[in-house]
């Protein structure tokens, strides 16, 4: 039992690295007017925002430079752009990382906790279903955090919000 334990806590400690440095990407597609556009591509600071509307449910925004794809403009004929902007989002990493390491240790609480009962060995029944039970926190927090992160991409600001 105690090879188990460590076995996925050496394979959390490998794999949460590997996940961290790839990174959640959000995604989404905006509508930005010409002459915002051609400020954009003559400006040096790539911090800064621009004014655009996201194309799924036509709301204006602010996104961020950085983030947007310049090999995915595309005209629209009336005077605007289409373009896309991609970036990391910590915080769907984080709630993907919480959630999958809940699910892990429930999937090997219950485990345990069958072990337990086939074997009748109340303590390894109890452990299994303690350490099953104990995962469902961190599955939820990932999971709102995960809904969290994906509502609020990292590269856009809301107009009403003050600039930077």
């Amino acid at each position: 039992m105690c090879r188990l334990s460590h076995r996925a806590l050496f394979l959390t400690t490998l794999l949460c690295p590997i996940v961290l440095s790839a990174g959640c990407v959000s995604e989404d597609r905006y509508v930005i007017q010409h002459h915002d556009l051609a400020q954009v591509q003559q400006s040096a600071q790539r911090s800064e925002l621009v004014n655009a509307v996201r194309a799924s449910d036509r709301k204006p925004v602010r996104v961020r430079v950085l983030a947007l794809q310049q090999e995915t403009i595309a005209p629209h004929g009336d005077g605007t752009f289409q373009v896309r902007a991609r970036a990391k989002n910590p915080i769907i990493t984080a709630g993907s990382v919480l959630t999958w390491t809940g699910t892990a240790i429930s999937l090997i609480g219950t485990a345990i906790f069958a072990i337990g009962k086939v074997k009748d060995d109340q303590a390894l029944f109890y452990l299994g279903g303690i350490s099953a039970l104990s995962a469902e926190p961190l599955m939820w927090a990932g999971t709102g955090l995960w809904i969290y992160g994906a509502m609020r991409p990292p590269y856009e600001v809301p107009v009403s919000a003050p600039p930077p």
